[in-house]
């Protein structure tokens, strides 16, 4: 016998009492409230009533039925829905008896003072039981708070060892790809490649026989079975016909009527998606060439395009004048965004390639030193703190770039080339490099007006030097930590003006003797300068410097006599400023680098010389002919220039696909001239090679 209320249920006969008189209540209502009453306080979930109520081979509207059911159960308990006094519902799970419970029957000679002191017992032991549950699982949940809290952060990732996959000695162009036990690539020339493959152990490198004179390995298919290829003799700089054909080589088909530069396939191989040579869009058309369209349009030129292995992202390369960021975008050509947090990166990351499990984001970044491979932590899961900083995994004296995941994610696969930049002279008409100052690997260099001694800053340690033309009485004048750049000569040979800095620190202007010594500032209260040059008098030193809030630069003139400073007529974001030999005129970039400018000191006005087509940010690095006729600078969307100053005739001395010229410096970039007027290069030799990285991550 239960009691509850004025209620009295005997669950072994079926009836209810109340009063001492009998309510009718039908087997299924009463089957109901038995369950509710062994187990007074808990849920008794619907599925549990269908079992007891209804067996397996009976076919009734379950929901109607239980709830007619309980709507009889509530009436001759006199109970409500709304304001429940003995049963409540729990939505979609099931109901709870939730009035006290004063005594289940035990055997049938037991005394009945006991079974009400058993009752008693189990009714307080009920009542205490929710508290008690509430009280652990809130110390279960602190407990794993805290946990959560005091997780340590994300561990970097560890480099094990590098091994060197191949050794032929040629250049390896920029995109590989795997099945799993061999990589595949393209290798040659500067202006022709052919399609190549190796064992992802290493081993002998193996030709993949195509009819083409002049194709690259794009991707290869998700079943992995066929490559893609494009036919261009100018590839990555310019488009060329799609074709797909089997890894082992064969007939191959043409894709479409598509051209691109750079091409890959969507993971489930439904899509291309696709680049143009001089074009800021993103293309994608279906895995048969047809229905091309655009997908969104990049603030610059991207390259290097890379599906995430869900299919939902895409990492973009971008070049925006001489920046290379890392961008991403969703693949329905929306939510386009930088990749990389803050600011470290915004001049010098390229090539992202996320691993299988779409937890890192592999890409390659200078940093003011050779490209390195570096590892940006997507996820890091509940037991580790998120990091939302990219981690460097190598350290090569040499570079190491376009990184590839296994498939099972364990290794690396990279392209690299351990021999440092040189500098050389440049023949644009032979297409001839001969080293200068001994191959020394250097940049900035600026040469003595009797040309016979140099200046330059070694890379990638950005330490100044001076030496002879012939590489000879080389003269170390600063040391680390101290960081210089664009050192320049005075007139007479005697100091030299550069620009440096200490990690963390903005850049000034110093000044030391070309002999040795120790630099000075220029003028202690200046407390920030860069892109120092010498007026041919060398009574001026023109400078720039970036002002707030704009943040954009001002070029400013030191003179020496006076110790005063002055300020040339303000331009759109000036920077670069380069002294005519005669003194009237000063060459600069303009409109944040977009344009070629000249001041003329006599009318001192600024007129435009150059301005880059698509108003990109690529125009760098105006130096004056010695006879002061011609402004020679570089384009990085289309070449190497000059312009004549008195007609402004443009001519290309070097075009954008020639591959021997644009090896990174410091700042991204470098090119200077020499006495002669010969171009001055800091490149590096054609062959590098594919290694392995293992490599463990958390």
């Amino acid at each position: 016998m239960v009691r509850f209320g004025a209620f009295e249920a005997d669950l072994r006969s079926g009836e209810v009492r109340k009063g001492g008189l009998k309510i009718r209540l039908q087997d299924q209502p009463f089957q109901v409230l038995a369950m509710l009453l062994e187990r007074p306080g808990h849920l008794v979930t619907r599925e549990e009533l269908q079992k007891r109520l209804w067996p397996v081979d009976t076919f009734v509207d379950f929901d109607q039925g239980l709830g007619t059911a309980i709507r009889k159960l509530r009436d001759a308990l006199g109970d409500s829905a709304d304001n429940p006094r003995f049963i409540e519902t729990l939505p979609r799970r099931g109901f709870r008896f939730i009035a006290p419970v004063n005594g289940i029957g035990g055997a049938s000679g037991e005394h009945p003072g006991a079974r009400l002191r058993q009752s008693e017992v189990a009714q307080s032991v009920r009542r205490r039981l929710p508290h008690v549950a509430v009280l652990v699982t809130a110390a279960v949940l602190a407990l794993v708070a805290l946990a959560y809290l005091l997780r340590p952060s994300l561990p970097s990732p560890k480099l094990l060892r590098t091994i060197q996959l191949t050794n032929d000695h040629l250049r390896k162009f920029p995109i590989m790809v795997t099945d799993g036990s061999r990589i595949y690539f393209s290798e040659g020339t500067n202006t022709f490649a052919t399609p190549a493959s190796v064992s992802t152990s290493g081993g002998e490198v193996m030709p993949i026989s195509v009819p083409f004179k002049g194709s690259s390995i794009l991707d290869i298919s998700p079943d992995g079975t066929d490559l893609l290829l494009v036919t261009s003799s100018l590839w990555p700089e310019a488009d060329g016909d799609l074709w797909v054909v089997a890894k082992v080589g064969g007939v191959p088909r043409r894709l479409g009527d598509l051209v691109a530069t750079e091409a890959t396939w969507s993971p489930d191989g439904q899509e291309i998606l696709y680049t143009k040579d001089n074009d800021n869009r993103l293309f994608v058309a279906s895995a048969d060439g047809t229905k091309p369209r655009t997908l969104a349009g990049m603030p610059g030129w991207p390259y290097y395009i890379r599906w995430s292995p869900d299919g939902r992202r895409i990492s973009v390369s971008m070049q925006t004048g001489k920046s290379n960021t890392l961008w991403e975008v969703s693949a329905d050509g929306t939510n386009l965004h930088p990749s990389l947090p803050g600011r470290d990166f915004l001049g010098g990351a390229c090539s992202g390639h996320w691993t299988p499990n779409g937890k890192y984001l592999l890409f390659d970044s200078y940093q003011g030193g050779p490209d390195n491979i570096w590892v940006f932590p997507e996820e890091a899961g509940f037991f580790y703190k998120a990091s939302l900083r990219p981690m460097q995994l190598t350290a090569s004296p040499g570079d190491l770039g376009k990184p590839l995941p296994s498939k099972d994610g364990k290794r690396i696969f990279v392209i690299g080339n351990q021999q440092p930049p040189q500098l050389h002279t440049y023949d644009p008409k032979s297409g001839e490099l001969q080293p200068f100052l001994s191959g020394v690997s250097a940049e900035h260099v600026d040469i003595s007006k009797d040309g016979q001694w140099a200046t330059y800053i070694s890379y990638p340690d950005a330490n100044l030097f001076t030496s002879k033309l012939d590489g000879s009485q080389k003269l170390q004048l600063t040391v680390a930590p101290v960081q210089a750049a664009m050192p320049r000569l005075s007139p007479d040979g005697k100091e030299v003006a550069y620009m440096a800095r200490t990690p963390g620190q903005p850049w000034k202007i110093y000044l030391v003797a070309a002999n040795g010594g120790s630099g000075r500032p220029l003028m202690p209260e200046v407390t920030s300068g860069t892109a120092p040059a010498w007026s041919p008098n060398g009574r001026l030193l023109a400078f720039c410097r970036e002002t707030s809030p704009s943040n954009s630069n001002v070029i400013e003139l030191f003179d020496f006599e006076t110790k005063q400073i002055s300020s040339l007529p303000p331009v759109a974001d000036p920077y670069y400023p380069s002294w005519s030999p005669d003194g009237r005129y000063i060459a600069a970039t303009g409109g944040s680098f977009t344009k070629v400018m000249l001041f003329d000191s006599k009318t001192q006005k600024w007129s435009v010389l150059f301005e880059n087509s698509a108003n990109q940010p690529a125009v760098d690095e105006p130096r004056w002919s010695h006879d002061g006729q011609w402004i020679y600078f570089i384009d990085y969307t289309m070449g190497y220039y000059r312009v004549r100053v008195r007609d402004r005739r443009l001519e290309k001395v070097v075009p954008i696909s020639n591959h021997a010229l644009w090896t990174g410096g410091t700042f991204g970039g470098w090119h200077g001239l020499t006495p002669d007027d010969s171009l001055l290069v800091l490149t590096r030799t054609e062959d590098s090679e594919i290694y392995a990285l293992d490599w463990e991550a958390p």
